[in-house]
């Protein structure tokens, strides 16, 4: 492939370490996000999207950021993120659906949407590739509303052939801690201040 060609070709995807990247091999080119989340290195094209090893990039001369720093800006030039309002058991929640997987990549952008960090922080769900849930936290109510994004992030991890991720994840700005509900999906917790 074309060095121009393939450049343009590159996108990261947020993955499974353990379940997905662990099947293609070690030579991949990626990052950790969090835990169990990996940035991985593909490059999309007209019928297909390729999880690309390092000698397949070689001809590039670039450094593994380098790489990935081109597959985060051309998904995020190439596939806009589709957010909508949602309201479920009296709750406002967005959803983020997106084309070819890239869903979660709003994780590594959601400071850019700051009408979605609520005065608390926020709660992600990443129950697949094509989904993410989010609630802004405003109040306490949180643990009410807790149940219900966990009602509607259990449905699109169960709805998916290749669901993501069955944990949830709480996030600072500073750090991530992750926990387990009795729904197996994973959510993520941004805390702008302490309740």
């Amino acid at each position: 492939m074309e060095e121009t060609t393939l450049l343009n070709s590159l996108a990261i995807r947020l993955h499974s370490k353990s379940s997905y990247v662990a099947s293609i091999g070690a030579d991949t080119i990626g990052f950790n996000y969090f835990e169990d989340i990996f940035g991985l290195l593909v490059s999309i094209q007209a019928d297909r999207i390729v999880e690309l090893q390092r000698n397949e990039v070689a001809q590039l001369k670039l450094s593994d950021s380098e790489l990935i720093e081109a597959g985060i800006r051309n998904v995020k030039e190439k596939y806009s993120q589709n957010i909508s309002p949602v309201r479920l058991l009296d709750y406002n929640f967005w959803l983020v659906e997106n084309e070819y997987y890239f869903a979660p990549n709003f994780l590594l952008d959601f400071h850019n949407y700051p009408n979605l960090i609520g005065s608390y922080g926020s709660l992600f769900s990443i129950p697949n590739g094509d989904r993410l849930l989010v609630y802004p936290v405003e109040n306490v109510e949180t643990a009410s509303a807790l149940f219900a994004f966990a009602k509607m992030s259990q449905y699109f991890y169960e709805c998916q052939a290749e669901p993501l991720s069955p944990k949830y994840i709480g996030m600072t700005r500073v750090r991530f801690s992750s926990f387990h509900l009795r729904l197996k999906i994973r959510i993520i917790i941004y805390f702008q201040r302490n309740f």
